[in-house]
């Protein structure tokens, strides 16, 4: 029973995470690089700069250690999660009929959430359970349109994966000194 709600507190703090990263400039600098591919496949998935997935472990995983779970109670949850999410970010577009209706992100969801269409944005920020965005207003139903992912003003993919990591960097630290101007 500690795992199952340990499981489902993890995933409303990476729903709400997920969210703030879109929304707050300065995290979505960080963000936007795993938004940059151009389609959906397994890697896309691990395309994350180090330092928004030193950020998201933080966020995700520090507060259950808080409040005394284990390592050992989190590394299940961390390997189910992303078994789910590698399969999110996969070519295939499901939609998983009751279960991707009712419990869980589907691939057809989770394509949503990359789309290039602006009518998409800020939709399907759940990571595993789909009651967060229904819950929260932010749930967007897959429909027969063909949806193109990635972003709509991509900076990325064009020369090369460290210059990736450089632009992240760099777009990172100059919002930074924005905010600390203000």
């Amino acid at each position: 029973m500690n795992v199952l709600i340990t499981f489902t507190v993890t995933d409303f703090l990476r729903y709400w995470y997920h969210r703030l990263f879109h929304k707050v400039d300065i995290l979505w600098q960080l963000h936007a690089y795993h938004h940059s591919a151009e389609e959906l496949n397994v890697l896309a998935f691990y395309r994350h700069h180090f330092l928004e997935a030193t950020c998201s472990r933080l966020l995700s995983y520090i507060p259950i250690l808080l409040i005394g779970n284990s390592a050992y109670t989190i590394f299940p949850i961390w390997v189910a999660m992303y078994s789910i999410e590698l399969m999110q970010h996969s070519s295939i577009t499901s939609d998983w009929g009751l279960v991707g209706k009712y419990v869980l992100i589907s691939p057809a969801v989770h394509r949503i959430h990359h789309s290039k269409c602006k009518q998409d944005f800020d939709k399907n920020f759940g990571q595993i359970f789909i009651f967060w965005d229904k819950l929260f207003g932010t749930y967007a139903a897959p429909d027969s349109r063909q949806i193109d992912v990635g972003l709509t003003d991509n900076k990325f993919n064009r020369n090369g994966f460290l210059a990736d990591v450089f632009l992240v960097f760099t777009n990172f630290t100059n919002q930074l000194r924005k905010v600390i101007k203000h």
